[in-house]
């Protein structure tokens, strides 16, 4: 039983270790049931069962949680929680693990975040057969439709260049009325093709246009024709940013970083940056957050480290922001614009006569 800020989830867990396989089946309050299948390849598959065959592929490089991950651990001695009394393990300020002092069985686990999960039964051995461990065909639809219809697309056109080939040995006399008719078959073929697979590649969800502006801020990247093009005002930075994460729901979290090119050892800036696709309720196909980092000195030249040093992707989630969007700046009514500023910080009168009207939104 999950408990997340009162939104209460009620899932069986099914841990297979040996098969390198994770399965979650999540009863969401007054919601949808979500099976959430985890493979220790790093391909995870969130989907439903009923009418609407909702289904994503997420990608966790770490794979499934391995059964040794509590080493390291800080133990903070015995507590009784929830009947039982239990030893208490910390792992890098992220959760907080409760197990039974007699029976070694989890009784309670607590994120950083407020979500708690109390286990209300443990059965070592239990077994799901393994029909239930295949995600649904229509998981893998969206990657092998586009592939058979370019198959077909060049099927039709060569069988049309081998109908125009008969077509001319027929005799000589109607070897250019042949050829021409095969040309014009050809061409209106391929125009209704490209038109068709047009409209199928436009048929893309936000999802997809979340993911692409995901790939292009990846990569390491420069201000140099810039600064050489100005060097007064311009200074040659570093920008590089690279994949952090990806959320349960398809949210991509990736780790920006900023600096001076001489010194990329030394990042004067640090931010996560979520992409996923706009609320419905606004006007945008993607949004893309930017949020402090908790412990900058952790990540700092995260891009540059090898995997297996990096920080886990769980730990990515510690960071913090706006939650409900973002801050929304409007000018300051006429009457008391004048007691917004002191005498200190006071822009000169001169730039104070004539205001400029606007308003702007930062998220950050």
């Amino acid at each position: 039983m999950n408990n997340n800020a009162g939104n209460l989830q009620v899932v069986d867990l099914w841990y297979d270790w040996p098969n390198g396989r994770n399965f979650n089946i999540i009863q969401n309050q007054l919601g949808k049931l979500l099976y959430d299948l985890e493979w220790d390849n790093g391909t995870s598959y969130i989907y439903t069962l009923d009418s609407n065959q909702e289904c994503r592929t997420l990608r966790f490089p770490v794979g499934v949680l391995r059964p040794n991950w509590l080493e390291g651990a800080n133990y903070l001695g015995q507590q009784q929680v929830d009947g039982f009394l239990c030893n208490v393990w910390e792992k890098v300020d992220f959760i907080w693990y409760y197990e039974d002092v007699k029976t070694k069985r989890p009784v309670y686990w607590a994120f950083y975040t407020g979500m708690v999960a109390h286990v209300m039964t443990f059965e070592v051995g239990a077994v799901l057969e393994d029909k239930n461990w295949q995600a649904p065909v229509y998981c893998l639809r969206r990657v092998w439709r586009r592939g058979v219809l370019y198959l077909n697309l060049w099927l039709v056109v060569d069988l049309l260049g081998g109908y125009k080939v008969l077509e001319m040995g027929t005799g000589s006399e109607s070897n250019g009325w042949s050829r021409a008719r095969g040309l014009v078959v050809k061409t209106l073929v391929m125009i209704g093709s490209a038109i068709l697979v047009k409209r199928l590649t436009k048929s893309t969800t936000r999802w997809d246009h979340a993911r692409i502006v995901a790939q292009l801020l990846s990569g390491e990247k420069f201000s140099r024709e810039q600064a050489s093009r100005d060097p007064d005002n311009y200074f040659n930075i570093r920008m590089v940013t690279c994949p952090a994460a990806e959320m349960v729901d398809g949210s991509k979290v990736l780790y920006f970083e900023q600096a001076f090119w001489r010194t990329p050892q030394k990042p004067f800036r640090q931010r996560f940056y979520m992409v996923k696709p706009c609320p419905k309720e606004l006007k945008c196909d993607v949004e893309v957050s930017s949020y402090v980092i908790r412990d900058a000195e952790e990540y700092k030249n995260f891009c540059d480290r090898p995997r297996d040093q990096r920080p886990l992707p769980e730990e990515v989630i510690g960071v913090w922001g706006v939650k409900e969007g973002p801050y929304e700046f409007k000018p300051a009514p006429a009457s008391s614009i004048n007691d917004m500023f002191s005498p200190l910080n006071s822009p000169p009168p001169q730039l104070m006569e004539k205001r400029i009207e606007g308003s702007f939104v930062l998220q950050e």
